[in-house]
């Protein structure tokens, strides 16, 4: 997950760690008749999924504040991976709370149709499901996306 736009209602320099998903914010004065700050920050290269996410704010008339942040990612994606037992197994992940349809055909192009392989509903706190596939003598091709 990178952070690729930052911006504030007050001057705020920034730097993202991508190792521990911390953004540092150093802002300047904050009016106390005015005291919130709002801020804006634009994610790429980012998974479906709850990811946690921290900032710290510092400013030279606040004491220094943590709050603590989950940032929800809407949306569904589809990988694969091999099980212990060397099984196909493919890895759907989505927004906790929403249902994907997981689609394959054996051509790419006009001719043929896709194929049900199965509807996933993600729990209110699951984002991952697998499915073991087998492995086929001709290549499939899979797709998934929200119903």
């Amino acid at each position: 997950m990178d952070v690729f736009d930052v911006s504030s209602s007050k001057a705020v320099a920034s730097r993202w760690d991508d190792i521990t998903r911390t953004i540092y914010l150093g802002v300047g004065i904050v009016e106390p008749s005015a005291p919130d700050i709002s801020l804006k920050l634009a994610f790429k290269g980012v998974r479906p999924g709850i990811y946690p996410l921290e900032i710290r704010l510092t400013g030279n008339n606040f004491e220094p504040t943590e709050p603590e942040l989950m940032v929800v990612v809407e949306g569904a994606s589809l990988g694969i991976e091999q099980s212990p037992g060397g099984q196909p197994v493919l890895l759907v992940t989505g927004t906790p709370g929403s249902s994907v349809r997981v689609e394959w055909r054996s051509e790419l192009g006009p001719a043929g149709r896709w194929l049900l392989l199965e509807s996933v509903s993600f729990s209110a706190t699951q984002s991952e499901h697998k499915i073991p596939v087998e492995a086929a003598e001709t290549q499939r091709f899979y797709r998934v996306f929200p119903r």
